[in-house]
């Protein structure tokens, strides 16, 4: 066990210096919950983890629903155990020792759906996205003007429809492991929050000739880990080709991308 009451501000000032160029960070899944009127972001994290949380810039209610952790708060150590519910101060960061697995509740009062902009009212800002090989982005775009080129498509006309906001809906209510953020590929993407299996449902991508953020942001790559798929509904949904995995640390895991051509091709019915 870490000695953490000696955790004072400095200390812990310190420790998020030090942690961020430390290369053994731990996988920390993020799940995220949209309800009526409500976000709530799931954090799970494994027993001898030592987690420091982002910075809450408002009041948040928590809702420690298993596990065990010992937490400083108020520049004091606090053992706490599931279940329980508290609410953090403004420009509060949690620090602590995960000692039996955890699941974490912070709950959100709004409609927002999109993680960056959630990320940008909720969180101190970091660089979450991680680094793409200018090689690989390179690849991405050469492919992805080929795949235009054999569609009969221009460049011109995917990023006009792509600025097209009026055909855009919300996600169904339920639980997700992934989500937009900025892009090292073009734009916007969708990042992995938590681990995806391969085959497993991702979300929707376009629900009744409408798109969701799925449909809008997952980008394109010559080297796919995913699908578009088309239902007997007629809605599309954004299916896992390989195993997808979360980040390490407050880092983005994988970006969610496709192949265009087949996602067009799918959307068709060919």
């Amino acid at each position: 066990m870490l000695p953490i009451a000696m955790f004072d501000d400095e200390a812990i000032e310190n420790t998020i210096a030090a942690l961020a160029v430390c290369e053994d960070k731990v996988p920390v899944e993020v799940l995220h919950i949209y309800s009526e009127g409500l976000y709530i972001r799931e954090m799970r994290a494994k027993a001898g983890t030592f987690l420091i949380s982002r910075l809450h810039k408002e009041k948040t209610l928590n809702v420690m629903l298993s596990g065990k952790v010992q937490v400083v708060r108020d520049g004091a150590p606090v053992t706490m155990t599931a279940p329980t519910i508290f609410e953090s101060n403004e420009n509060e960061r949690k620090v602590g020792v995960i000692i039996e697995d955890v699941s974490w509740w912070n709950v959100y009062p709004t409609t927002e759906q999109l993680l960056y902009k959630l990320e940008e009212t909720y969180y101190d800002a970091v660089s979450l996205a991680p680094e793409k090989e200018a090689w690989f982005v390179d690849e991405a775009k050469h492919d992805f003007l080929a795949s235009l080129d054999a569609l009969g498509i221009t460049e011109e006309q995917v990023y006009a429809e792509s600025r097209v906001s009026t055909d855009i809906i919300p996600l169904p209510f339920g639980v997700y492991k992934a989500g937009v953020y900025k892009s090292n590929i073009e734009g916007f993407g969708v990042f992995a929050t938590a681990n995806i299996s391969e085959g497993e449902a991702i979300g929707l991508g376009r629900i009744g000739g409408k798109r969701t953020q799925f449909g809008r942001y997952t980008n394109h790559s010559h080297e796919p880990n995913a699908k578009m798929v088309l239902l007997d509904s007629g809605d599309v949904v954004l299916i896992a080709l390989t195993n997808i995995y979360c980040g390490s640390g407050v880092g983005l895991g994988d970006e969610i991308t496709i192949d265009y051509h087949d996602a067009y091709l799918s959307a068709r019915g060919e």
